[in-house]
């Protein structure tokens, strides 16, 4: 029989990509470049200082398919003060080499002005420590240091193409958060024994597909 429609569950498609692009711009050093950083440095401080992240992802087109789910999958480097980060869309070119905090100051307040996709999301992680201080036992595992964010509606929106992101967090000086970028290396914590993979700390969109009418036609 040919033609014969059904649903199957591996009709789901999975894609996990990793950034085309991320850096942090500072307005403390505005003409400054950071898309060699392993880090993204966040946060605003009530006197002005704005140090903002940057991340980009390709979406691929697939056709006869639809965004099913999109979740962001970050991996905390440090977490200070509140420990809270917003994310915004943002609609507007990425370029990790060029970028600085003069290039991207309109663009950022403009940003600002749009609803977030996530509010005051508390990044887990052991709270005011770095991935490779001494930290306690239960914090010596990547999945400690992982948040995930369901930005679904954002990424189904723009179907295929830039998926462009902002983070913001609101704490005076020292008070900031930091996630890894794709540039991450491996990381040995102070005790000298736990080892993580840099590959394991580099930020991934996992995007999941299903077809646009919930049905594939299957040849049998």
């Amino acid at each position: 029989m040919f033609g014969f429609a059904n649903t199957f569950a591996q009709d789901v498609e999975k894609e996990t990509l990793t950034p085309t692009g991320d850096t942090f711009v500072r307005s403390s050093a505005a003409d400054n470049k950071y898309g060699d950083k392993d880090a993204l440095e966040i946060w605003t401080a009530a006197d002005g200082t704005d140090f903002v992240g940057l991340m980009s992802f390709s979406l691929p087109e697939k056709e006869g398919y639809e965004v099913k789910s999109a979740k962001l999958v970050l991996h905390t480097e440090r977490v200070k003060g509140d420990r809270k980060i917003t994310i915004y869309p943002f609609g507007y070119a990425i370029d990790e080499g060029d970028d600085t905090y003069n290039t991207q100051k309109d663009n950022i307040a403009a940003a600002r002005e749009e609803t977030p996709l996530v509010a005051d999301a508390e990044l887990n992680g052991q709270g005011g420590k770095a991935f490779f201080d001494d930290i306690a036992d239960e914090y010596k595992n990547i999945e400690a240091w992982t948040t995930e964010f369901d930005i679904t509606d954002y990424v189904a929106g723009i179907g295929s193409g830039d998926v462009n992101l902002m983070f913001t967090h609101n704490g005076e000086k020292g008070q900031e958060v930091k996630v890894y970028t794709k540039e991450a290396g491996d990381v040995t914590m102070k005790d000298g024994v736990t080892v993580f993979n840099g590959e394991d700390l580099v930020p991934e969109l996992v995007v999941e597909y299903a077809p646009i009418d919930g049905t594939v036609d299957k040849e049998t």
